[in-house]
């Protein structure tokens, strides 16, 4: 996984320096993952960048999560969390993300939640390897 993740960052994000040992690993409830933090400078994804409007230095995380979801969802898959600075940043780039994903395969766009994060999961029936999925999903919001 951590090998998959750093190959992406560096080579379809371009984000060799600025992804120092930025792991994001954790637990909550029945909730797991296992990704990287996206820093808030992705020089091959900036219309992404403006329409999060990122506060801090973390525009999103994006890796593998597992845990206890609705019926309708994976229960384990691969992720893009993009943290809006605003609700209407997160309108923006749930608008942004519906537009250059939502008519395809690869999964699940989540309406903006409460804290203005706006999530992309796999689809239960990928067939895509993980390294694929995650090249596909960052090559159509590359600009």
């Amino acid at each position: 996984m951590h090998t998959t993740l750093k190959a992406i960052a560096s080579q379809k994000l371009d984000l060799r320096k600025e992804l120092k040992q930025d792991i994001n690993v954790n637990a909550e409830g029945k909730e797991y993952w296992y990704g990287l933090n996206l820093p808030n400078k992705l020089p091959k994804h900036q219309m992404l960048q403006n329409a999060v409007k990122p506060i801090g230095e973390v525009v999103g995380w994006f890796g593998y999560q597992a845990g206890k979801r609705p019926a309708t969802e994976s229960q384990f898959g691969l992720a893009l969390w993009l943290y809006c600075g605003s609700p209407e940043a997160a309108k923006g780039t749930h608008a942004f993300l519906q537009a250059r994903l939502g008519k395809s395969s690869l999964g699940l766009l989540k309406e903006p939640q409460a804290d203005n994060a706006v999530a992309f999961n796999s689809a239960d029936n990928a067939t895509k390897g993980d390294k694929e999925w995650f090249e596909e999903v960052f090559g159509r919001l590359q600009g």
